[in-house]
């Protein structure tokens, strides 16, 4: 920890190889969002339940979805970048069609773009 309470991480790699590459990346990434993304609305989350409003609804998205996204140039790297649901909320057309053409639209993909439209369309009706 640092003077000011904060976790700090030091990170060394010994050899050098693709892999480490994807390591370094995915820690750097996840300690970046864990600090500066999520840290924030869990802090949200808190004010608000803290003054009795129960109608807060929050989710982490984890799934690396290939849709709408470039082609990763990493191996065994699959990323979760921030706001990669929007592809599957909206159904973006041009999202879609070139994922199917390339063969990269899974079953979880189908079934998660099924989930956002209820839960969006419940939000919409229901608040």
């Amino acid at each position: 920890m640092d003077s000011s309470g904060t976790r700090t991480f030091d990170l060394k790699v010994q050899s050098w190889s693709p892999n480490h590459l994807a390591t370094m990346v995915c820690v750097g990434v996840t300690l970046f969002a864990k600090r500066f993304a999520v840290g924030f609305i869990a802090k949200d989350f808190e004010f608000y339940v803290r003054n009795n409003n129960t109608n807060v609804y929050v989710y982490e998205f984890t799934w690396s979805t290939q849709i709408g996204q470039p082609n990763h140039v990493i191996p065994g790297w699959k990323p979760v970048p921030h706001a990669s649901e929007v592809a599957l909320v909206f159904m973006e057309s041009h999202a879609w069609e070139k994922a199917l053409s390339e063969g990269k639209v899974s079953e979880t993909d189908y079934k998660l773009a099924n989930f956002f439209g209820e839960a969006w369309t419940n939000f919409a009706k229901y608040g």
